[in-house]
């Protein structure tokens, strides 16, 4: 997933307008993609954060 976002900057925005102008099922699976990215962000503050562990 951060491959993606790195390797194609757009990728958050082309999520973001698939989100509002997709079909409804297009829409849920932009949904989960956007929870996975965000888990993903999160996840790695997590490990990275010493005072955490």
């Amino acid at each position: 997933m951060r491959e993606a976002v790195v390797s194609m900057p757009e990728f958050p925005t082309l999520l973001a307008d698939l989100s509002i102008r997709g079909s409804a099922k297009a829409r849920e699976k932009v949904g989960v993609l956007m929870r996975k990215m965000m888990e993903a962000d999160l996840d790695c503050y997590v490990e990275g954060n010493p005072l955490v562990h």
